[in-house]
This record gives C-alpha cells, structure tokens and sequence, in this order.
C-alpha cells in the first residue's frame, strides 16, 4: 500500500543511525586526532541533514497516502501498525552482542515509522470528531471512550517502545565499555609480562640491576592504577554474564577467567621479582663494601644471596668469586 511505500525509505535510513550511534561510542575510546575529529563531525551533520529531509520528504508522502484512504482503511492501517509494534516488543531482549545491535536497528527503524502512526492516529482521529460533528455516528458516548482508549493503547505502546530501547542501549554501552577495558588491560598485562621474563633477571651490572627495580617499582605503581579497571571489568562482565544466552555467558566466563588468571599470576610474579631484585642488590652493593675483609664475608653466604640473580659454580676458587665481586663493585 501507499502507507507502506512510504515508511520503506526513511526508516531504511533510521536503521542506519544505530551504526552512526555505534563509530560515535568507539570514538569516544580512542585518541582522535584534528583531522579524524572534524571528519567524524562532518559526518554527523551530513547524517543529521539527510535523516532530516528522507524524513521530511517521507512526511509529505504519508500525507497524500492517508488522503486518498477512507476512514476504515485508515483505521486499518493503524491497526496494522500498533500490531507490528506490539510484536517487536513481545520479543526478549536479545542474550548477545549482535543480537542486541540488531534490535538497536529494528527500534531505530521504529522511530522513522512513529512518525507514521503519529500521522495515521491523528488522520483516524480527525475523521472521527468530523463524524460526530455531522451527526453520523449513533453512539456518541461509546465512540469518544473507543477513541480514548485507542489513544492510551497507542501511548502505552510508545512509553514500552522507548524503555526497550533504553534498556538496549544501556545494554551496548556495557558492552562497549566492557570491550574498551579487556583491551585496555590486555595491552597492559602484555608489556608487564615483557618486563617478566620466565626465566628471571638475566647475568647483568649492578647499575643494569637497578635500572630494573626502578622498572619493576613503576609497573607495580601501573599494576594499583589499573586496579580498579580491572575490578570494573570483572563487573561489567558479570552484569554482562547474567543477562547474555549461553554461547555469550561461555565466551564471557572463558575471556573473565583468562583475565583473572592472568592478572593474578602476574602481579605475584612481579612481587616475587620485586623483591628478588631488591635482595641481590642490597647484598651486591654490602659485599662490595666488605670486600676490604674478605674473610668477614663468608662464600657460602655469598653463594646463597647471590646466586639467584648470578649463578655462580661450586668448583670456582673463592678468588675468581671476589674479582667477581670487585667487578660489580665498580658499577
């Protein structure tokens, strides 16, 4: 029908705005440059004028449809309308990402349609008080409370439609604050796990040493500033979890305990190194002060402190083992 002929378009384009809505959350996460900033705005003014003369055009469509239609073909129309929406609302809100971007769809396209049956309410209503002004219809008292009633039912259907959409919304926002955080924390695990070899400190200076610890000391600083990231993300991921279908509470609780594990894994990697670190320091740098007394410094106490961070042979003579030592003492 004609009515119907002219919704196509301009919610087509409605449709679309959910993936403008989407770049405009992502760039909110990123670090945009001058030149990317001014094209995503260009964009959106582009967007905004197109949306509004698709709907402006559409409007004047609708109009000339609904004038060649009678009362009971608009009745009908409406009808058809309010059923269709009534039928995307009986639909539960989806369990996973794509699902909830593709009801975002469907309720923008509804939006560029309200303005459909705002027009076909208005034409029904128009009609029907002209009836009742030229006398035509017999039960006046009935009429008016069919009409109200016909108007809350509509309202009622728009104050559902608008908490659905809310509530998808809300939904996205979690999920893209979720995505934002797991790469954010990733990023960081990934460089702290590089200041973390397996295989602990490497054969190094005392000066090497403590450049180190100072590096050690600022990923633990990193590690209390992403505290609460991390925290948040566990959050977000449950509220995520409770509310996801079963392939996306599988997904969720498999990248959740991956981070988990990892986090914890590495912050006590990072407190044991910490404090390795630290000890072969302290005893590197008292060592090298004693050395004027060697015979105050017992080998095997030196062995014992030492060789975490200097693997030292037991068949090297305790003379070799102090011009090492002298060696460290320099730096």
């Amino acid at each position: 029908s004609g009515d119907q002929e002219a919704v196509g378009p301009s919610s087509d384009i409605r449709g679309r705005s959910a993936d403008l809505d989407l770049l405009n959350e992502l760039s909110l996460g990123l670090a945009l440059g001058d030149a990317e900033a001014n094209r995503l705005l260009r964009l959106n003014q582009s967007w905004s004028r197109a949306c509004s003369r698709q709907q402006e055009n559409h409007s004047a469509m609708q109009t000339e449809a609904l004038r060649r239609q009678s009362f009971e073909q608009r009745c009908e129309s409406w009808m058809c309308f309010l059923q269709k929406m009534e039928d995307s609302l009986a639909v539960d809100v989806a369990g996973s990402y794509q699902g909830l971007r593709q009801q975002l769809c469907t309720h923008k396209r509804f939006q560029a349609e309200l303005s459909v049956g705002h027009q076909i309410l208005h034409s029904v209503i128009s009609e029907a008080l002209h009836l009742l002004q030229r006398g035509e219809v017999h039960h006046r008292d009935d009429f008016l409370l069919k009409l109200a009633a016909l108007r809350q039912h509509w309202q009622g259907a728009l104050e559902r439609a608008e908490q659905r959409r809310a509530l998808i919304e809300g939904l996205l926002r979690h999920w893209h604050l979720y995505h934002r955080t797991i790469r954010k924390l990733k990023h960081f695990l990934s460089q702290s796990r590089a200041l973390l070899p397996p295989a602990g400190p490497s054969h190094c200076s005392l000066h090497e040493l403590r450049r180190s610890l100072l590096l050690l000391q600022h990923t633990e600083v990193k590690f209390q500033q992403y505290q609460s990231s991390f925290v948040h993300a566990l959050e977000v991921g449950r509220q995520l979890f409770s509310m996801g279908d079963q392939d996306t509470q599988a997904q969720l609780q498999t990248e959740l305990g991956t981070l988990q594990c990892e986090w914890d894994s590495l912050s006590a990697l990072l407190g044991k190194r910490l404090d390795l670190t630290g000890d072969i320091i302290k005893t590197n740098s008292s060592c090298g002060e004693r050395l004027i007394s060697p015979l105050d410094c017992p080998l095997t106490t030196l062995r014992s402190s030492c060789h975490l961070s200097y693997p030292w042979p037991v068949t090297h003579p305790p003379s070799v083992f102090i011009s090492f030592l002298l060696s460290l003492s320099v730096h």
